[in-house]
């Protein structure tokens, strides 16, 4: 996973005697801008090539749809879907979080860091007697002749960041030029606020 963003002293003077004359502009800048990486992280992950660069294929629908059924029956649960993600719902756990004058864009949860660094790091295992054992019960058939579960490495951060990392400082600078226009936004009360696990993204101003 990469290293935050630092966007440091990348503002004009204008901007800046703004920023030390209402610091609260600045934060709801810095939000906004968190707010914009984590919405093009998440189409990033959905597209299946987030900057640019395209996933490693997977087992393909079939496969899915066939392991679902089988889950689907165990649990007497939902109808299997017709369409999978490639990594599920992964994209939900992406959240931003604002703290000390620094936004940072990561995994919501520790479960989301764990397969999250999976996914962005690939798994090579081989398939022990308790693990086959272990998938069986769940419902996940291995053929005989599987000795390793290998999971390809699918980068989602680094590629994000080198798309996002020129957008950061004018992004941030259009909505300090539009709060001073017509005023900051009112902060809404009672809004969720996320805890980051582990960062992916950064940006400080």
């Amino acid at each position: 996973m990469s290293e935050p963003i630092k966007i440091i002293d990348a503002a004009t003077p204008w901007i800046q005697g703004m920023i030390a004359g209402a610091p609260d502009w600045q934060r709801k800048a810095m939000k906004s801008a968190g707010w914009m990486m984590q919405q093009e992280i998440k189409r990033g992950i959905r597209s299946g090539a987030p900057g640019g660069r395209r996933y490693a294929a997977g087992v393909g629908s079939k496969m899915r749809r066939e392991i679902d059924e089988i889950m689907s029956l165990r649990r007497q649960s939902r109808e299997p879907k017709s369409r999978y993600n490639l990594l599920g719902k992964l994209p939900n756990a992406v959240v931003y979080q604002y703290k000390d004058g620094q936004v940072v864009v990561g995994w919501a949860s520790k479960s989301a860091v764990r397969i999250g660094t999976w996914m962005e790091k690939g798994v090579d295992q081989p398939v022990t007697p308790p693990m086959r054992r272990m998938l069986l019960s769940a419902g996940v058939f291995l053929n005989e002749d599987t000795t390793r579960i290998v999971i390809p490495p699918r980068p989602t951060y680094d590629p994000m960041a080198q798309v996002l990392e020129p957008k950061v400082a004018p992004w941030i600078e259009q909505k300090l030029i539009e709060y001073a226009e017509s005023g900051a936004p009112i902060a809404k009360s009672g809004g969720r606020k996320y805890k980051v696990f582990r960062s992916g993204l950064g940006a400080s101003y």
